[in-house]
C-alpha cells in the first residue's frame, strides 16, 4: 500500500538497510529497474506513496523532512506513457528481443483500467472484481474536507480522478455461492435472480452489508464484517443472493452522490471486471444510480490502457478508443423503488456502522 510508513521503519528499525539503500522503487520501478537500468517511477505511482505533491508534481521535500527520509533515494518521476530508456544489451539476450526495444512508463492498475474502459468528463468507471473501485475525473486536484476520497494526478497528465473503493464486491459473491449458494453456478444464481427481478418479486426488506473484507468508501466505517438483515421465514435463498449484489450497488451510489456533491454531473458508468460478466448485477447498478451502464468490449481495460501508454510513448500516434460491448438503461419505476430502499439502508448502516 502506502511506501513511505515502510521506509520510515525501516530507518528506525533496520538503518543499515535504510542507508545502503541506493533508491526505494515501488514494483513498477523495479521492473524499469531490470529492463532498462533506469530509476524512474510514474505519477500516478508516486502519488501512492504519501510523499508526492499531486499539485506540483514533484516529491514533497516537506513530507520527506519530517519523515527523516532523503530524496536522493527516491526515483525520478516521469509522466504516464513516456520513454524512459531502452531495453539494455543483457536483457536483450535473456529475453530474446532486440536490444533497442523502448521501455517506458505505465500507470497505478486502476488508472490504466480507467482509461481502458472509456473514462471521461462525463462518464465514471466501475472496477467490478473482488473488490470494487470508482473513479471520477477531474479537472484539478480535489481535496475533501473529510478525506474521503483520495486524488491521483490521472495518466493522461493533464487530469486528477477522485477513487472511491469496496473492500468486496466479488468477494462477497463468491462468499454467498460457496457457503450459501445451494451449489449453485454463478449463472445460476443470477438467473433465480433475473426472474425475481423481471416479475417485480425482490422484497424491500432484505438488505446485505458487504463489509466481509472490512470498510468502504466514502464513510469508511470500522466494519468488523458484514451480513444480511431483514430476513424472515418467507426469504429465499435467491432474494439474499439479490441483496448481495444490491449492496455493491448501493456502495456505488454512495461514492457517486459524495462525487457529485462537488458540483460535477455524471451521466453513464463504464463497468468492467469479472463482475461485469453478470447481466443482472449491471442492470441493478443501473436501475440503482438511475445511470445508463456501459459494458467495454474488451474485458482487460487494464492491459488496453497500459497498451495505450506504451504507444504514447512511440511517439504521435492514435490511441484506441474503449468500444462499447452493450449499454444498459435505468428502468424508472425500479429506480425510484430503489430510492426509498436505498434511503432506508443507508440509515440502518448508520446505526449499526457508524453509531448514528
Amino acid at each position: 500500500a502506502y511506501t513511505l510508513p515502510k521506509i520510515m521503519w525501516l530507518r528506525e528499525n533496520k538503518p543499515g538497510i535504510y542507508e545502503n539503500t541506493y533508491k526505494f522503487l515501488t514494483a513498477h520501478d523495479y521492473i524499469i529497474f531490470q529492463l532498462s537500468g533506469n530509476y524512474v517511477t510514474e505519477d500516478s505511482i508516486a502519488a501512492g506513496t504519501m510523499a508526492y505533491d499531486i499539485t506540483k508534481k514533484r516529491w514533497d521535500p516537506g513530507i520527506l523532512e519530517y519523515a527523516g527520509v532523503s530524496l536522493d533515494k527516491m526515483p525520478e518521476v516521469y509522466q504516464s506513457g513516456k520513454a524512459v530508456g531502452y531495453l539494455t544489451a543483457e536483457n536483450s539476450l535473456k529475453m530474446g528481443l532486440p536490444e533497442g526495444v523502448l521501455i517506458s512508463t505505465g500507470g497505478q492498475d486502476q488508472k490504466c483500467a480507467a482509461l481502458g474502459a472509456g473514462l471521461s468528463s462525463d462518464c465514471v468507471t466501475v472496477s467490478l472484481g473482488t473488490s470494487c473501485a470508482i473513479t471520477a475525473l477531474f479537472d484539478e486536484p480535489v481535496f475533501l474536507d473529510d478525506m474521503s476520497l483520495p486524488c491521483f494526478p490521472y495518466v493522461d497528465g493533464k487530469s486528477w480522478v477522485l477513487e472511491g473503493f469496496g473492500s468486496t464486491a466479488g468477494a462477497s459473491v463468491k462468499w454467498f455461492r460457496d457457503n450459501m449458494g445451494g451449489r449453485r453456478s454463478y449463472m445460476e444464481i443470477d438467473d433465480s435472480i433475473a426472474l425475481l427481478y423481471d416479475t417485480d418479486k425482490l422484497p424491500d426488506n432484505v438488505i446485505f452489508f458487504p463489509y466481509l473484507g472490512g470498510t468502504a468508501s466514502p464513510e469508511w466505517y470500522d466494519a468488523k464484517g458484514g451480513g444480511f438483515l431483514g430476513i424472515t421465514l418467507d426469504t429465499s435463498n435467491s432474494q439474499m443472493a439479490a441483496a448481495v449484489l444490491e449492496s455493491v450497488a448501493f456502495n456505488i451510489k454512495a461514492n457517486l452522490d459524495k462525487m457529485e456533491s462537488l458540483g460535477k454531473s455524471f451521466t453513464s458508468i463504464s463497468v468492467f471486471g469479472g463482475g461485469a460478466s453478470s447481466e443482472i448485477w449491471l442492470r441493478i447498478i443501473s436501475d440503482v444510480t438511475g445511470r445508463e451502464v456501459r459494458l467495454p468490449y474488451l474485458e482487460e481495460c487494464a492491459c488496453l490502457g497500459a497498451a495505450i501508454m506504451c504507444s504514447r510513448a512511440l511517439g504521435p500516434a492514435h490511441s484506441p478508443e474503449s468500444v462499447v460491448k452493450w449499454i444498459f438503461y435505468p428502468d424508472l419505476k425500479k429506480t425510484k423503488r430503489y430510492e426509498t430502499k436505498y434511503r432506508e439502508y443507508k440509515k440502518l448502516e448508520n446505526k449499526i456502522f457508524g453509531g448514528v
